[in-house]
C-alpha cells in the first residue's frame, strides 16, 4: 500500500473514531449512572458490550469511507449494472437533478454528503439518547440513522462492493439498538402510568405517592417509611 493510501486510510478511521468518541462524552458517564436506572428487556445486552462493538464498528466504517476515496469516488458499478457494460448513463432519470447527483458531477459531493450526514445522526443519537434521556425522540432518531446508513451503502456499492459490506454490521447493529430503544421507551415511559396509589402515615400525615402499576413487587408500604426495591435491594424511602 502506498504512503498516499496509507494516509488516507488513517484520516478516514480517525474522523469515524472521532465520531464515537464525541458520543462517548454524552454515553459514558450515563452507562454507569442513569441507564443503570432503567428498566430493561431481558435480551438487553452488559454494558461493558457496547464500547467495543462501536469501537469496531467505527473502525470498519472508516475502513469503508477509505475504499470509496481509494477509489477516488468514481462510480464502478450501478446497483444493476456495470459501468464496462455500458449499463450506466444509458438510463434517464426522473429529472436532470438527480441524474447530476446519481451519474453526473455531483456524484462525489452525493456520497460524501450522505456519508457525513448519517455520521452527524449517529453522534447526535448519542446526545438525545445518553445525554438528554429522550428515549421516545432517540428512537425515531434511530430510525432515520437506520435509512441514512442504507443510502450510505447503496452509494458505497456503485464504488466498492467490499466498502458497503463493511457496512453491514452496523446496520445490523443499529437495528438492534432500534428494537432495544424501543423497548427503553416503552418500558420507562412515565406518561405510561395514569393509575397512582397513595398512602398516608397516620401519625405524620406525611404520604407516599407511587404508580400502582408497579405494584407490591417493587413497593412495600407495609412498614412506615415505605421501601423500594432498587436493583435486587430495598431500601427505605428516607435512604435514598
Amino acid at each position: 500500500m502506498s504512503a498516499n493510501n496509507i494516509a488516507k486510510l488513517m484520516i478516514s478511521i480517525a474522523i469515524t473514531e472521532l465520531a464515537g468518541i464525541i458520543g462517548s462524552i454524552f454515553t459514558a458517564p450515563a452507562i454507569g449512572g442513569w441507564y443503570m436506572t432503567l428498566a430493561k428487556p431481558a435480551f438487553n445486552p452488559p454494558n461493558w458490550v457496547f464500547g467495543p462493538v462501536w469501537t469496531v464498528l467505527y473502525l470498519l466504517m472508516g475502513v469503508a469511507l477509505f475504499l470509496v476515496w481509494k477509489n477516488g469516488w468514481r462510480v464502478r458499478s450501478d446497483i444493476v449494472g456495470d459501468v464496462g457494460n455500458g449499463d450506466i448513463g444509458t438510463r434517464r432519470s426522473w429529472n436532470k437533478w438527480s441524474d447530476r447527483f446519481w451519474n453526473g458531477d455531483w456524484q462525489k459531493a452525493n456520497i460524501i454528503a450522505v456519508f457525513a450526514v448519517q455520521l452527524a445522526l449517529n453522534v447526535f443519537w448519542s446526545i438525545i439518547f445518553f445525554g438528554y434521556h429522550q428515549t421516545g425522540l432517540a428512537f425515531f432518531w434511530l430510525l432515520a440513522l437506520w435509512v441514512s446508513i442504507v443510502y450510505v451503502m447503496v452509494n458505497f456499492r456503485r464504488v466498492s462492493r467490499a466498502a458497503a459490506w463493511l457496512l453491514l454490521p452496523y446496520l445490523l447493529w443499529v437495528s438492534f439498538a432500534g428494537v432495544l430503544n424501543y423497548s427503553l421507551w416503552q418500558m420507562n415511559d412515565s406518561t405510561q402510568y395514569n393509575s397512582w396509589s397513595k398512602v398516608t402515615n397516620a401519625a405524620t400525615g406525611i404520604s407516599f405517592k407511587y404508580p400502582a402499576d408497579v405494584g407490591m413487587k417493587y413497593i412495600n408500604t407495609v412498614d412506615w417509611p415505605p421501601k423500594v426495591q432498587v436493583l435486587g435491594e430495598w431500601h427505605s424511602i428516607s435512604t435514598l
